[in-house]
């Protein structure tokens, strides 16, 4: 397991680290989507992903499948102090060089987040996302490019986006799919 920056937390619990994603993780990528999922719901925002339990939903299982397999996808894990499971799976985050297929393609090399998910009953205002992004940045710069983008929903409030251009994102394009709409952010390293 790769030990990365420590993420600020309670005395009572263990250091989070981030390892490689596994196919195995699959299930675990769709439990975060499901949490979160829930706590959309109960926030009252409906529109980004549904009412739906993701994982009752082929097109996100296949899509879990998938990140899990693709060799860019980092888990941000916490042993469990109790002892009682091996790990608990606090966020995950897939970085590859394939943009999402809805978006433009980018006029130079890049790096696009693909998956990018916290725990919200777990790993909520804990740094976890920062962490995250940071190891996106980092693979950036290992593979010496400039360029780190994603894209999120952007409807509703635009809190979402507020919150990726509060740690340095800047948005580049809207778009939408489907009656969903979406805005792609973008880094320079």
């Amino acid at each position: 397991m790769l030990k990365c920056t420590r993420v600020p937390n309670s005395s009572s619990l263990a250091e989070v680290t981030l390892r490689p994603g596994r196919e195995a993780d699959a299930p675990v990528l769709l439990r975060l989507m499901d949490d979160r999922t829930e706590w959309l719901v109960n926030q009252g925002r409906t529109k980004q992903w549904g009412t739906q339990r993701q994982s009752d939903k082929p097109e996100r299982v296949q899509q879990a499948t998938k990140l899990a397999t693709s060799g860019g996808t980092w888990l941000a894990v916490e042993e469990d102090p109790t002892g009682s499971q091996h790990e608990q799976v606090l966020g995950a985050i897939t970085v590859t060089d394939v943009a999402a297929s809805y978006v433009s393609p980018a006029t130079e090399p890049e790096l696009y987040i693909n998956y990018f998910i916290t725990d919200p009953k777990k790993g909520g205002g804990r740094g976890l996302g920062d962490m995250l992004i940071d190891k996106a940045k980092a693979l950036a710069n290992e593979k010496g490019v400039r360029l780190l983008r994603l894209d999120c929903y952007a409807g509703g409030d635009n809190k979402l986006v507020r919150w990726y251009e509060s740690r340095g994102f800047q948005k580049q394009e809207a778009f939408e799919v489907k009656g969903w709409s979406g805005q792609v952010l973008m880094m320079r390293l």
